[in-house]
This record gives structure tokens, C-alpha cells and sequence, in this order.
């Protein structure tokens, strides 16, 4: 996970709380929990492209805030 850096992917907390939010939206129960656990570890910076970047995903794939 890009969260913790385990199987050795490097930790970015930008991206694992985009990926988070997607799984969100799409109802996982665990990742609203695990959203917000990375968002605890961010800066302010981070959170705010954290947020684009999850906007982003939304926007390409239809789920989540951004779909029609």
C-alpha cells in the first residue's frame, strides 16, 4: 500500500488517499476509516493535492462526487 510502503512500494500518502476515497465511493466500509487515517499524517499541502488528485480519479472513472 502506498500508505504504509510495505511489499516495497515507496509511502505516498497523496496517493494512497486518492485511492482510499475511490474505494470510499464505491462503498468499502474500511476506507472512509483508512481516508481519514492518512489524512492525519499529511500536511496541509499534501492534503490539498491529496483532494485534487482523488477528484481527479473521480473524474475519470465516474464514481464518487464528480459523477453525473
Amino acid at each position: 500500500m502506498n500508505a504504509t510502503g510495505r511489499i516495497g512500494v515507496p509511502v505516498d500518502l497523496v496517493e494512497a488517499y486518492a485511492w482510499w476515497s475511490l474505494a470510499a465511493a464505491n462503498g468499502l466500509g474500511i476506507a472512509r476509516y483508512r481516508m481519514h487515517e492518512v489524512m492525519d499524517r499529511m500536511t496541509t499541502v499534501q492534503s490539498e493535492n491529496a483532494r485534487d488528485l482523488a477528484e481527479e480519479f473521480f473524474s475519470q472513472t465516474g464514481v464518487g462526487p464528480l459523477a453525473p
